[in-house]
Formats: structure tokens, sequence, C-alpha cells
């Protein structure tokens, strides 16, 4: 079984686009960016292991796998596309701001820009949330939001630490005889 979950698992990634790690954790400008090859690096790395361990902590079976997989990761690249661009408002907005005297109509371009894209952001939730009622139990849901909050905290943290100038690695992070268990947290949930 854990085979073929493994190839609807790659199948997925080869078919769909995957979410990309955003530039900026938070506002915190004292981060230097990440030059775009390591980014893409850790983009790959980190929906991989993502995908691998949702199927886990889910206890997915192949055909739930095949359906809700795909759903998912769809929407998270639309949320990442989106993110993305309310990044690019808020360079945007701190430009016209620091300028000295802000273009009213930037500002309100990258404004309304910002207000669009939320409103999406909450359908792409709305969406997420039917595809978990609709695929998985109330057990699997349950599991879903413990395994989003805490995968997200550890994407969060190799972010930070790429940031910082290496990844750091600990239990449940990638590397080498890592990256296939649960995360530190995720242990409980099973």
């Amino acid at each position: 079984m854990k085979k073929s979950i493994l190839m609807i698992v790659f199948a997925a990634l080869l078919a769909m686009p995957v979410a990309s790690i955003g530039q900026e954790a938070g506002d915190d400008q004292s981060f230097a960016p990440i030059p775009n090859e390591k980014r893409e690096e850790i983009r790959k790395k980190v929906e991989t292991l993502r995908v691998w361990r949702m199927t886990e902590a889910l206890k997915l079976d192949d055909k739930t796998a095949a359906k809700f997989i795909p759903i998912i990761s769809s929407l998270d690249q639309k949320r990442a596309e989106l993110m993305t661009e309310n990044m690019a408002m808020m360079r945007q907005i701190r430009l016209a701001l620091d300028s000295g005297k802000p273009d009213e109509k930037t500002l309100k371009t990258a404004i309304e820009k910002m207000e669009t894209n939320h409103k999406e952001l909450m359908q792409l939730r709305e969406k997420e949330f039917e595809a978990l009622k609709e695929h998985l139990s109330v057990e699997q849901q349950a599991r879903y939001m413990v395994f989003q909050r805490e995968f997200q905290r550890e994407v969060r943290h190799m972010i930070n630490s790429a940031r910082r100038g290496g990844m750091r690695r600990g239990p449940g992070m990638m590397g080498p005889g890592h990256g296939m268990g649960p995360g530190p947290n995720m242990r409980d949930t099973q």
C-alpha cells in the first residue's frame, strides 16, 4: 500500500504545480532574501515532505489520497500565488510611502488588490473545508487541522533557519535520516 501511495504522491507532484515558499517570513526585514535556486530546492523538499507526512498523518488510503491531495495542492498553489501578489503589493506600498510624497492612486490600487486577494483567500479556505468534509472522515479532518498547524510552524522554522545561514535540522526536519516520519508534535496525533 505504501508503494502505491508514494506513486500517487509523486504523480500528484508532477501533474500539479505546488505552493511556493514566499520570500518573506512575516515582515521582518532583518533577514536576507533566500537565493532563487535555494528557494526552489527548499520548496521541492517541503512539498514532497508535506504530501508524504500528510498522507501518513491523516492515514489516507490510496483512493482518498488520489482524490484529496490534488485538490489540496491546487488550493495551496492558488493561495501561494495570492500571497506572492500581496507581498508585491506591500513592497509597492512601502516604496510609495518611502518616496516622501506617496502617489495616492498607487496606494489605492495596491490596497484594493490586497483586499481582493483577501476575499479570494477566504474563498479558498472555504473550498478547503468543503474538500475536507467531502473526502475525509471527521477524525481525518481533525488530524488535518493539527497537521497543517504543526507543518506550517515547521516550515517557518526552516525558512528562518535558511535565512540565518543554513538549514538547521532537528527531529522531524528534512535531511538524511529525517523527513519521512512524523514531526516532533505529530507523533502524539497518530
